[in-house]
């Protein structure tokens, strides 16, 4: 079995229409053993190619049933940097790919390929940099010193990208275009660095390697030279041109900045600038979800604790469960006993067993909260509102609030 990856599912579906099925429908041999789609029971639809022995099944990495739909020996995965961080809320679409071949053990194959994207976020940099990265060396038409093809090498004269030639690192003879055909013919893969595992290899290719008729080296030099002082173009060319990451230039981008100001603590336990704790409660069907945050001087906070008590609102021992929490000690950093000086409960799902709870704890340290919509409200908490009323209609300042 075969499953190959887009980053969606209606890319996977356009690949195989315009791709696939044309391939299909031009080779006899392919032909021969799949069915076309349009026959009956064929096995052959736009996500799923069946022919004797195997099939083939397409998916997109932003879908985790399809992900995890079937085992298979190969798997591949396209545009890699293209993929969500996290699929469906299952975690990391190529870890959930890459599980589907666990029953094939040393017989599993899998191919990861992509653009490279961003320094430091690329998913396949990480992956070429944990791999022997191989480079296509290619013999200098001159000397014969063997060379893998750099960017920086590439020379013309300025304004004139149709000048563009190589220059070879060893004799330092210019090297024309016209002689890449027979250059690639005689060149071969090497690898470059010791990989973490043997059985990984890793494949860099630029598009100073294209045939000729392809894209040319003038044509690098000229989108190169139209590219400049313009961050957006230089970025594409990096990327699609030269296959390298983009490394953003001036400030730190946003995700950089607030990746820069990370702090480390350990789970369940309370910073050393953080004053008191409070804690939000989010009732759901089936659980109980809290947030424990603590809160220092200009509304600094940490998430100190994030706990789910299984089993909704009509489960008595899930109210044990948050009433036990309110008792519940936390450490300070400076060893000092700390509880949750607040804890706000929505009651947007079951009012009336959260209504019900909150009056046997009492309002000291519990608050029933209802969210509403609008980001434009002079204030963004409002009340507190009373909710029990007399028989006469009029609201109890002592009951729920």
């Amino acid at each position: 079995p075969i499953i190959a990856v887009q980053p969606t599912v209606e890319l996977a579906k356009r690949n195989s229409q315009q791709r696939i099925d044309p391939l299909i429908d031009d080779s006899e041999a392919l032909r021969k053993i799949v069915a076309p789609a349009r026959s009956r029971d064929s096995g052959n639809t736009v996500l799923a190619k069946r022919f004797p022995g195997g099939q083939l099944v397409l998916t997109g990495a932003n879908s985790a049933t399809g992900l995890r739909s079937m085992p298979a020996r190969y798997v591949f995965l396209d545009e890699v940097d293209a993929y969500p961080g996290d699929v469906d809320g299952e975690g990391d679409p190529i870890a959930l790919a890459e599980a589907r071949t666990a029953t094939f053990g040393h017989r599993k194959k899998l191919f990861l390929v992509s653009t490279p994207t961003i320094k430091g976020l690329s998913r396949i940099e990480r992956e070429y940099q944990a791999s022997d990265q191989r480079r296509y060396f290619v013999p200098c038409p001159h000397c014969g010193a063997m060379q893998w093809l750099q960017f920086e090498r590439l020379r013309w004269e300025k304004g004139k990208p149709e000048t563009a030639h190589y220059l070879c690192e060893a004799c330092d003879a210019e090297i024309a275009e016209a002689a890449k055909t027979e250059m690639m013919a005689k060149g071969e893969w090497r690898p470059t660095a010791d990989g973490n595992d043997p059985r990984t290899r890793g494949y860099h290719l630029s598009a100073l390697y294209s045939p000729i008729g392809w894209t040319s080296w003038a044509g690098i030099a000229r989108s190169w030279e139209d590219a400049q002082h313009n961050d957006a173009a230089l970025k594409t060319a990096k990327n699609v041109l030269l296959g390298e990451t983009w490394m953003e230039s001036g400030e730190a981008p946003d995700w950089q900045r607030l990746y820069d100001r990370r702090e480390r603590w350990t789970p369940g336990s309370v910073p050393e600038r953080a004053l008191f704790l409070t804690a939000g409660a989010d009732v759901q069907k089936d659980r109980i979800e809290i947030d424990v945050w603590g809160w220092g001087r200009g509304l600094e906070s940490w998430l100190i604790d994030h706990i789910v008590i299984e089993g909704g609102p009509d489960r008595p021992a899930a109210w044990s469960e948050l009433t036990a929490l309110c008792a519940k000690i936390w450490r300070h950093a400076s060893g000092t006993p700390m509880q949750i000086v607040r804890l706000g409960v929505d009651t947007g799902y079951e009012a009336p067993a959260v209504y019900a709870w909150a009056r046997g704890q009492g309002f000291e340290q519990v608050s029933p909260v209802k969210g509403v919509d609008g980001f434009n409200r002079l204030s963004p908490v409002s009340g507190p509102t009373y909710v029990d009323m007399t028989a006469g209609g009029k609201r109890i300042r002592r009951g729920v609030r």
